[in-house]
């Protein structure tokens, strides 16, 4: 009997997920030996939505095709009868329920399992905003953010956000919309280390506020400005134009600059 060697078979695979979005061959594959069984899984899992609607469209474009959707409770089931399925996800998309972080704190320990994550993003509905300081999950999320393998970040729609809860990541990207920091801002340790930032909605004015923190000793540094390579901005307005400006003009390393103006004719 011809045996296939399993890097053989983890290249099919490969080449079969892009074309299966409903799964169904992934799945049958799953059934038919231990290896398949893997090598399947590790595909369905390496890209996670957690939503409790049907109907949910990621607003921002993911890193990975998304494989498995559900709501945050199933996969917390799910994970509680098969732990090792934690290894397998690289990219998490949690859309935030109210109720569902208030009530249901068992997701703690799901997301304990979650050690591989390279992008990470974290979202909740515009009205009204989630107050990321008063957050139940917020030391599990901080734990998330400071996995070593962690390389992505993206935030939406939070008030409150704690910008030292940024210290001692390993973070390259940031994405953050209609995102605003907390009044009483506790700064990091030390300068954090990002080579691209993408501020967009609500969010250009509250980073600039931000960045001048750092012309106001004593203190290390927020960011290390040398260390940003691309900043893409949204400013629809001459104010935020402003800001980013000023923000551009902070960073000397940069390598790529955009800002996208959306009507009102600025240049």
């Amino acid at each position: 009997m011809y045996i296939v060697p399993f890097d053989i078979l983890e290249k099919i695979i490969k080449t079969l997920a892009p074309h299966d979005p409903d799964l169904i061959s992934l799945k049958a594959c799953s059934l038919v030996c231990r290896d398949l069984h893997y090598i399947c899984r590790r595909f369905i899992f390496s890209s996670v939505v957690l939503c409790s609607y049907d109907d949910y469209h990621r607003p921002h474009f993911p890193f990975l095709p998304w494989r498995y959707k559900g709501p945050a409770l199933a996969f917390h089931r799910l994970l509680t009868a098969k732990p090792y399925l934690g290894e397998f996800v690289r990219e998490l998309d949690y859309l935030a329920m109210p109720d569902e972080l208030e009530n249901h704190n068992a997701l703690e320990g799901t997301l304990e399992l979650l050690n591989g994550l390279k992008y990470v993003t974290l979202r909740c509905f515009d009205i009204p905003r989630l107050r990321w300081e008063r957050l139940p999950l917020r030391y599990a999320f901080v734990r998330l953010l400071r996995l070593p393998t962690l390389k992505s970040l993206s935030l939406i729609n939070f008030s409150d956000f704690i910008i030292r809860d940024l210290s001692g990541t390993n973070l390259q990207y940031l994405f953050l919309h209609n995102v605003a920091f907390s009044a009483v801002t506790q700064l990091p340790d030390k300068p954090i280390k990002i080579r691209t930032i993408n501020v967009q909605k609500n969010s250009v004015c509250e980073f600039r506020r931000l960045m001048a923190l750092d012309n106001q000793p004593p203190g290390p540094p927020i960011f290390n400005y040398s260390n940003i390579k691309r900043l893409w901005l949204e400013a629809p307005t001459q104010v935020e134009l402003t800001a980013s400006l000023q923000m551009i003009s902070w960073c000397p390393g940069l390598i790529s600059a955009r800002i996208h103006n959306i009507g009102n004719g600025l240049q």
